[in-house]
């Protein structure tokens, strides 16, 4: 049975939203609607307009994974994920990266019974740069891709 990719954005997901502390992270998955929610102040939406911190999660297409099976009977898949977080301000994209990444970084999702699955890790090498800003929206918004990496095989 071929490794799920649905199961595993499905997993990514849930395991996103459990991400605690404040302040809050809205999750996507795959896409942002066209207004996301605005940071609230004293509960009311902030007089900036700019948008509270989110993460829009894609999952890799992914590829056979190159290492040799012997049966030649495992489904093995070297696949993962880019997290994109955003928010209003550059500073919260960066304290919601900082708390993304250690959420994420090396947990193994659960992807059912007889798939075995790494843990997600950068590439080796991957650097994603500095936290960008995206001037079309009006407000700006501030934003940094951060990308796993994981093989699973059954």
């Amino acid at each position: 049975m071929p490794i799920s990719r649905r199961v595993l954005l499905a997993r990514a997901v849930e395991h996103a939203e459990a991400l605690t502390g404040s302040p809050t992270v809205t999750v996507y998955k795959s896409e942002v609607p066209d207004k996301p929610p605005v940071i609230i102040t004293d509960g009311q939406p902030d007089e900036s307009g700019r948008v509270a911190p989110y993460v829009v999660i894609y999952v890799l297409g992914g590829t056979p994974n190159i290492e040799p099976d012997l049966g030649g009977a495992n489904d093995d898949l070297a696949t993962g994920l880019q997290i994109t977080v955003a928010a209003g301000w550059a500073e919260d994209a960066a304290h919601t990266v900082d708390r993304v990444h250690a959420h994420f970084y090396r947990w193994s999702p659960d992807l059912g019974d007889d798939v075995m699955v790494g843990r997600f890790e950068p590439p080796p090498g991957y650097d994603p740069g500095f936290v960008r800003a995206d001037k079309q929206p009006k407000p700006p918004r501030f934003y940094l891709p951060l990308l796993y990496t994981l093989i699973a095989n059954t």
